[in-house]
Formats: structure tokens, sequence, C-alpha cells
């Protein structure tokens, strides 16, 4: 199991795909409480994590757990070593990182604030230099879904020490829906990125798009490691079948498109006839890589 736990709802970006501020504004006290019956993986999450005036003595209480912690942020804070050192001397297992863009003009886009990507990707060279974990999370919108594979080329040849990079389908909201590309547009972009990114060794992940998409590349997709390693099963509520899937033969390891995504464009998927399904499972199993 695991916890994902709002700790601030401030920010110092205001991107046009948040959805931070349609959750409850944080409580001090739910989050104490959280943090301490969570006893496997504890997510902390914003907003803009690093922004919340209580962050350190949420840290040092979570490490009196022995749950794993996950630190979500935009990264920027982190280019100044003095912090950055601060935040490395807790036990952090994963710092994930939003990347919307390696190109400034549609990072400035997206986040709605000017000339912070120099320091995004300052503040992630940093935590590599202190041997921390780190996770790229690319949401992949309107604006940015045609330089997919420019951006994992990018990944490569700056942060090829990062865990891993997760490519993640937005997530609809009702103010957000110019933003929702559709699937089929994506797909020739998503496939060339995913290809790049196994011929270079790049380790990825993709969320939130059915795997009926991803042509030779199912096993990255985060829902069938979660179903075959039968872990962290977070995010599962959020897709659900159409009457579309019925037939196709990786049901058993697909959970289906958003429901968001089927409100806005309908069934929208390709079902898949052949039985691949067992051979896909065998193929994440040889991997032995549950991240």
């Amino acid at each position: 199991m695991s916890s994902t736990i709002a700790i601030t709802d401030r920010c110092n970006q205001n991107c046009i795909y948040c959805f931070a501020k349609e959750r409850d504004k944080p409580n001090k006290k739910n989050v104490i409480k959280q943090i301490l019956s969570e006893k496997d993986f504890i997510i902390l999450t914003g907003g803009e994590t690093t922004m919340c005036p209580d962050l350190f003595e949420i840290l040092k209480l979570s490490n009196t757990t022995n749950a794993k912690i996950e630190l979500q942020s935009n990264g920027t804070i982190f280019s100044y070593p003095k912090f950055a050192k601060k935040i490395a001397s807790y036990r952090i297992d994963l710092f994930n990182i939003a990347m919307p863009s390696h190109l400034e003009k549609i990072n400035d886009e997206i986040t709605q604030t000017k000339g912070l990507l120099k320091k995004r990707l300052g503040g992630i060279k940093n935590l590599i230099k202190l041997g921390k974990n780190v996770r790229i999370t690319h949401v992949i919108n309107n604006i940015n879904y045609k330089y997919l594979l420019d951006y994992v080329k990018f990944i490569k040849k700056n942060f090829n020490q990062v865990e891993y990079l997760e490519l993640n389908y937005i997530k609809a909201t009702k103010h957000n829906t110019y933003l929702i590309p559709k699937y089929k547009d994506v797909k020739p972009f998503l496939l060339k990125a995913l290809d790049f990114c196994v011929n270079n060794n790049i380790k990825v992940k993709v969320d939130h798009i059915p795997i009926c998409y991803l042509n030779g590349f199912e096993g990255l997709h985060v829902d069938v490691r979660k179903i075959v390693f039968n872990v962290n099963k977070d995010h599962f509520d959020e897709k659900k079948y159409v009457e579309d899937c019925n037939p196709c033969k990786l049901k058993i390891i697909c959970n289906g498109p958003r429901k968001d995504y089927t409100n806005l464009y309908g069934q929208d998927v390709l079902p898949v006839k052949k039985n691949i399904a067992e051979k896909i499972i065998k193929g994440v199993k040889n991997d032995l890589n549950k991240y």
C-alpha cells in the first residue's frame, strides 16, 4: 500500500494542468496522522513540497517510520547547493521531479512562469551529484507531445544517471480539456520515444494511456508491472473498462482508459485480438525490475 499525502498547496509555479487546487487544503494534524499510519510507502506531494513551512519536521517524522519515502517537487529550489545538501541529509528514497519540457519556451508556457527551466535542470543535477535517486516525470499534453523524442534524447544526454523516467498522460479536469490530446495523435510520437529509450538504456515507464496503444512496449506500462508484481495499485480506480475493451486479450494486465478521458472522447480503445498477454507477463518477470 501507499499514501499520497499533500503537505502544502503553495507553489512557485502555476502549471496549467495542475489539479492540486481541487484538493482540500492540507491539514497538519491529518498529515501527521497519515504519515504515522503508513507502513509501506509515503508519497509527499503538494503544491510544491519544498514551500511547506513544516517540510523538515515532516521529513524528520517520516524518517521515524519504516516506510519508503518519495518527495515530489518541481526541483527548482534544489539548484541552491546549500538547500540540496540539507534535504539530502534526510532519508528520501526517491525524488520525483516534474519536468514538462526541455525547451524553455514550452516550459514557461506550461508552468506559466518565466526563466525557471535552468533552475529545474540545475536542481536535478545537484541531486544526482549528491547520489540521490531521481525520477523525472513528464506529463504528456497537447503542448508538448510532438517533442517526445527530442525530450528523451535530452534526458539521455543530460541526465543519464536518473533512476527512471516516467511518461504520464495528462489527467483531464474541468479546466484543462483543451490540453487533452487524443490517444491516436500521441501514439506515433510516444512509440518513437519509447523505442529510443529501450535502445539507449533509459529506464522508462508509461501510465494513464491504455496499453493497446503501446505496440511492442506494453511491458513498460505502470499498471502491467503493478498487476504482475502485485504491488501498489494506486490510481486503478481512475480507470475503467469500456464496452470496446470486452474482446481485448490484454484485459488481464490492463485497467482500461482513464474515466476522465472517456468522458471527453468516448471509448477510443484498440482491442488486441492476439494472445500476447502471457508473453508480456513473462517479459516483465524476466526483467526483474519493479521500478
